[in-house]
Protein backbone atom coordinates (compact mmCIF):
# COMPACT_ATOMS: atom_id res chain seq x y z
CA UNK A 1 0.00 0.00 0.00
CA UNK A 2 2.80 2.43 0.84
CA UNK A 3 4.43 1.77 -2.52
CA UNK A 4 1.13 2.47 -4.30
CA UNK A 5 0.72 5.77 -2.43
CA UNK A 6 4.19 6.90 -3.45
CA UNK A 7 3.75 5.80 -7.06
CA UNK A 8 0.45 7.69 -7.35
CA UNK A 9 1.82 10.86 -5.74
CA UNK A 10 5.06 10.80 -7.77
CA UNK A 11 3.11 10.10 -10.96
CA UNK A 12 0.79 13.03 -10.31
CA UNK A 13 3.75 15.31 -9.61
CA UNK A 14 5.53 14.25 -12.80
CA UNK A 15 2.39 14.72 -14.92
CA UNK A 16 1.41 18.08 -13.41
CA UNK A 17 4.84 19.59 -12.78
CA UNK A 18 4.22 20.11 -9.07
CA UNK A 19 6.56 19.15 -6.23
CA UNK A 20 6.17 15.88 -4.34
CA UNK A 21 7.74 15.25 -0.95
CA UNK A 22 7.64 11.69 0.32
CA UNK A 23 10.00 9.21 1.88
CA UNK A 24 10.19 5.57 0.88
CA UNK A 25 8.43 3.45 3.44
CA UNK A 26 6.38 6.29 4.95
CA UNK A 27 2.60 6.51 4.98
CA UNK A 28 2.44 10.06 3.70
CA UNK A 29 3.28 12.41 0.86
CA UNK A 30 2.88 16.12 0.24
CA UNK A 31 2.12 17.61 -3.16
CA UNK A 32 2.86 21.32 -3.49
CA UNK A 33 0.70 22.81 -6.21
CA UNK A 34 1.28 26.54 -6.84
CA UNK A 35 2.20 27.14 -3.21
CA UNK A 36 -0.58 25.06 -1.67
CA UNK A 37 0.31 21.83 0.15
CA UNK A 38 -1.95 18.81 -0.36
CA UNK A 39 -1.21 16.30 2.39
CA UNK A 40 -1.87 12.68 1.51
CA UNK A 41 -1.79 10.00 4.16
CA UNK A 42 -2.37 6.29 4.21
CA UNK A 43 -4.38 4.67 7.00
CA UNK A 44 -3.00 1.17 6.60
CA UNK A 45 -5.43 -0.49 8.99
CA UNK A 46 -8.35 0.41 6.72
CA UNK A 47 -6.64 0.76 3.35
CA UNK A 48 -7.93 4.32 3.10
CA UNK A 49 -6.00 7.25 1.71
CA UNK A 50 -6.74 10.73 3.08
CA UNK A 51 -6.30 13.95 1.10
CA UNK A 52 -6.20 17.25 3.04
CA UNK A 53 -5.32 20.89 2.52
CA UNK A 54 -5.75 24.11 4.50
CA UNK A 55 -8.21 26.70 3.24
CA UNK A 56 -8.29 29.50 5.86
CA UNK A 57 -7.14 30.59 9.27
CA UNK A 58 -9.74 30.47 12.03
CA UNK A 59 -10.95 33.92 12.97
CA UNK A 60 -10.18 35.15 16.46
CA UNK A 61 -13.53 36.90 16.85
CA UNK A 62 -16.89 35.34 15.97
CA UNK A 63 -15.42 31.85 16.00
CA UNK A 64 -18.59 30.12 17.19
CA UNK A 65 -20.71 31.58 14.38
CA UNK A 66 -17.96 30.80 11.87
CA UNK A 67 -17.75 27.17 13.04
CA UNK A 68 -21.56 26.81 12.91
CA UNK A 69 -21.40 27.83 9.24
CA UNK A 70 -18.76 25.13 8.69
CA UNK A 71 -21.00 22.51 10.31
CA UNK A 72 -23.98 23.61 8.25
CA UNK A 73 -21.96 23.37 5.03
CA UNK A 74 -20.81 19.86 6.00
CA UNK A 75 -24.38 18.62 6.58
CA UNK A 76 -24.96 15.89 3.98
CA UNK A 77 -21.97 17.34 2.10
CA UNK A 78 -24.47 19.93 0.82
CA UNK A 79 -21.96 22.68 0.07
CA UNK A 80 -18.70 20.72 0.01
CA UNK A 81 -19.08 18.62 -3.16
CA UNK A 82 -18.44 15.45 -1.15
CA UNK A 83 -15.44 16.79 0.75
CA UNK A 84 -15.41 17.49 4.48
CA UNK A 85 -14.50 20.75 6.17
CA UNK A 86 -12.56 20.45 9.41
CA UNK A 87 -10.79 22.51 12.02
CA UNK A 88 -7.19 21.92 13.10
CA UNK A 89 -7.18 23.73 16.44
CA UNK A 90 -3.43 23.32 16.92
CA UNK A 91 -2.65 25.21 13.71
CA UNK A 92 -5.75 27.47 13.96
CA UNK A 93 -6.65 26.29 10.47
CA UNK A 94 -9.78 25.33 8.52
CA UNK A 95 -9.09 22.28 6.36
CA UNK A 96 -10.85 20.40 3.61
CA UNK A 97 -10.34 16.67 3.21
CA UNK A 98 -11.52 13.46 1.62
CA UNK A 99 -10.91 9.79 2.44
CA UNK A 100 -10.87 7.24 -0.37
CA UNK A 101 -10.26 3.51 -0.62
CA UNK A 102 -6.75 3.06 -2.01
CA UNK A 103 -7.75 -0.17 -3.75
CA UNK A 104 -10.10 1.87 -5.97
CA UNK A 105 -7.46 4.36 -7.11
CA UNK A 106 -5.30 4.42 -10.18
CA UNK A 107 -3.40 7.35 -11.68
CA UNK A 108 -6.42 8.91 -13.40
CA UNK A 109 -8.77 8.76 -10.41
CA UNK A 110 -5.99 9.94 -8.07
CA UNK A 111 -5.39 12.97 -10.30
CA UNK A 112 -9.13 13.66 -10.48
CA UNK A 113 -9.39 13.66 -6.68
CA UNK A 114 -6.38 15.97 -6.23
CA UNK A 115 -7.67 18.35 -8.93
CA UNK A 116 -11.18 18.35 -7.45
CA UNK A 117 -9.74 18.97 -3.98
CA UNK A 118 -7.84 21.98 -5.33
CA UNK A 119 -10.93 23.36 -7.08
CA UNK A 120 -13.15 22.92 -4.02
CA UNK A 121 -10.39 24.39 -1.79
CA UNK A 122 -10.19 27.48 -4.01
CA UNK A 123 -13.96 27.94 -3.75
CA UNK A 124 -13.86 27.56 0.04
CA UNK A 125 -10.98 30.01 0.39
CA UNK A 126 -13.23 32.64 -1.17
CA UNK A 127 -16.30 31.65 0.85
CA UNK A 128 -14.48 31.57 4.17
CA UNK A 129 -12.87 34.91 3.50
CA UNK A 130 -16.38 36.34 2.95
CA UNK A 131 -17.64 34.73 6.17
CA UNK A 132 -14.80 36.19 8.22
CA UNK A 133 -16.17 38.58 10.85
CA UNK A 134 -15.14 42.21 10.46
CA UNK A 135 -11.68 42.92 11.73
CA UNK A 136 -11.28 44.10 15.27
CA UNK A 137 -8.14 45.39 16.91
CA UNK A 138 -5.33 42.87 16.68
CA UNK A 139 -7.31 40.27 14.74
CA UNK A 140 -5.62 40.80 11.40
CA UNK A 141 -2.41 39.03 12.30
CA UNK A 142 -1.96 35.32 11.78
CA UNK A 143 -0.69 33.02 14.50
CA UNK A 144 3.10 32.86 14.43
CA UNK A 145 3.32 29.29 13.18
CA UNK A 146 1.09 30.06 10.18
CA UNK A 147 2.48 33.44 9.22
CA UNK A 148 4.32 32.06 6.19
CA UNK A 149 1.27 30.16 4.90
CA UNK A 150 -1.33 32.89 4.50
CA UNK A 151 -3.15 34.00 2.50
CA UNK A 152 -3.66 30.75 0.60
CA UNK A 153 -5.88 32.42 -1.97
CA UNK A 154 -2.99 34.43 -3.37
CA UNK A 155 -1.07 31.28 -4.27
CA UNK A 156 -3.69 28.98 -5.75
CA UNK A 157 -4.59 29.43 -9.41
CA UNK A 158 -6.98 26.62 -10.28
Amino acid sequence: MRKTLHELAAGYAAASGCLCKSEDGSCQAVLTVEGLDVHIGLVESSGMIVFQTGVALLPQAGREEFCMKLLTANNLFLDTMGFTLGVDEHQELVTIQLAWDLSHLEAESFARIVNNLLAVAADWMIRLNEWRPSSSAGEGSAPAENSGEVPFMNFLKV
